[in-house]
């Protein structure tokens, strides 16, 4: 049942006292102090973390950080498969059986960032018997769609050079929009595939802008709409997701239309949970 509803009995009985819990956390006290064969995968998790950083009082001790991830890798916490598999990667050969193991464990999942890296390893030839075009893909756009941000140019670039897909230059247009728009400098702004892509009528100039900065923006809707049109899932949704406060119809039958070429709906997983709402955050840029 895990520790946190054990933690609400003894609260409720009054048998937990401060002084017999030496972490700052009454919480992770508790969950330091009782048998790890009683905590749940986000337990263990939690415990990990606390000893890597060094929070609430405790000293950083990656030893411990690593026991209690794997600990949580092995009873099914995805993330935490992710980090052991980061810290295997650690090790001169990143491309481990064990390494490659957790990945795809937590790919499994659904977690993003494995999803991706599982991808690098069978697109290098990392897996015998796996083809690297055609089965490194859907894991790259799996990722992209979950909103990990180093997808969007590596799916911008496979439409663009047609790798393992027809070239189309919309849907390359798309990807290198959504990973333009996560660039946090203009350093990354400048390399980003974007700039091959973009079109003088993908440019729209504002008419009262507050600054000379701000005399043009990225008609970042005719950008989705045109991608979506051309068959675009992610585009799809995406456009369908933007219309659910005036056009609640339309965006369902966007939506539907994504479904039909293949979008699947994302599991609400911890780490999707806690990833950022991707469209939406763009949009207010």
């Amino acid at each position: 049942m895990g520790i946190l509803n054990k933690l609400g009995n003894l609260i409720f009985k009054g048998l937990l006292s401060s002084a017999e819990v030496e972490c700052l956390n009454p919480y992770i006290g508790l969950l330091l102090k009782a048998d790890e064969e009683d905590l749940i995968a986000d337990e263990l998790y939690r415990l990990s973390l606390a000893f890597q950083y060094g929070e609430y009082g405790l000293v950083t001790d990656e030893n411990r950080a690593l026991h209690y991830c794997k600990m949580a890798a092995e009873r099914g916490h995805e993330v935490a498969q992710l980090f052991y598999a980061m810290w295997l990667m650690r090790k001169p050969d990143d491309a481990s059986p064990d390494v490659l193991y957790w990945l795809q464990k937590a790919a499994e999942q659904g977690e993003r960032q494995s999803l991706y890296n599982l991808g690098i390893s069978i697109h290098r030839g990392d897996i015998s018997g796996k083809d690297p075009i055609k089965e490194s893909f859907p894991l790259f756009r799996k990722a992209a769609e979950l909103g990990y941000a180093p997808s969007y140019s590596r799916m911008a670039w496979i439409y663009y050079d047609g790798e393992g897909v027809e070239k189309n230059k919309t849907i390359a247009k798309y990807w290198a929009w959504l990973d333009y728009a996560q660039c946090s400098s203009e350093e990354e702004r400048e390399k980003s595939i974007f700039n091959n892509l973009v079109e003088e009528n993908d440019i729209i100039k504002i008419a009262e802008p507050t600054d000379e900065s701000s005399k043009y923006a990225i008609n970042h809707k005719k950008i989705i709409e045109d991608a979506a049109k051309v068959g675009e899932p992610d585009a799809l949704n995406n456009w369908g997701t933007g219309l659910f406060k005036t056009d609640k119809q339309k965006g369902m039958e966007l939506q539907q239309q994504a479904i039909d070429l293949g979008y699947k709906k994302q599991p609400a997983t911890w780490a999707n949970i806690c990833g950022w709402r991707r469209l939406k955050t763009i949009l207010k840029q």
